[in-house]
């Protein structure tokens, strides 16, 4: 990665996953942030000066579901190019791409080697 760090973004209702997920890739050079649910994940994403390189969803979380994140998401301009990476631990991996137009899809249980892989093909370059 050299001197430029990667910013994650995970958005996950379950603080252990989040706080697994941050410790993680934190150790592994990226910065990470994070928010419960998708309403969160959106007001913060809208604030930020720039966007991050990956957004790592739960798509069954209260609030704001990942489903309904993707369709907010797709209709913000500043935000559609951000790719995302969903994780969940439904079955329907092939449904859920389409549906939310994610770019990969990890299945819970993860492997932290799964994890750290998925997060290098998928996340943007800054």
């Amino acid at each position: 990665m050299g001197s430029e760090v990667n910013e994650l973004f995970i958005v996950e209702d379950d603080e252990a996953i989040r706080e697994s997920l941050t410790q993680v890739l934190e150790e592994s050079g990226y910065k990470v942030t994070c928010a419960e649910n998708g309403a969160e994940a959106l007001t913060l994403l809208r604030d930020r000066p720039t966007p991050p390189n990956l957004i790592i969803l739960d798509l069954m979380m209260p609030v704001m579901d990942g489903f309904a994140f993707c369709v907010e998401k797709a209709a913000d301009p500043a935000l559609q190019a951000i790719p995302v990476l969903i994780m969940s631990a439904a079955a329907n991996a092939e449904a859920a791409l389409k549906r939310t137009g994610a770019q990969g899809y990890l299945r819970k249980p993860m492997t932290l080697e799964a994890i750290i892989e998925a997060v290098q093909r998928y996340a943007v370059p800054s």
